[in-house]
């Protein structure tokens, strides 16, 4: 039997972002070596995955933020 574990996680930084040095420019940002127009003009490409690289979306709120 598996126990769920409901322990409240608590963050430092809100900020998912931090340290990643982003500029928001898709040719200048990288991942992997790739710029992130690489990605983002996948068709296969995940919403969320851009909604987290434009700010719009974090882990802690799991949520999408209105008006960016």
């Amino acid at each position: 039997m598996v126990k769920e574990n409901k322990d409240t996680i608590e963050y430092e930084s809100t900020n998912w972002q931090d340290g990643f040095g982003l500029t928001y420019s898709i040719d200048l940002d990288s991942v992997w070596g790739k710029p992130v127009r690489y990605y983002i003009s996948n068709k296969n490409f995940d919403p969320v995955a851009r909604d987290f690289y434009l700010g719009v979306y974090s882990q802690k709120m799991n949520q999408r933020r209105q008006g960016y």
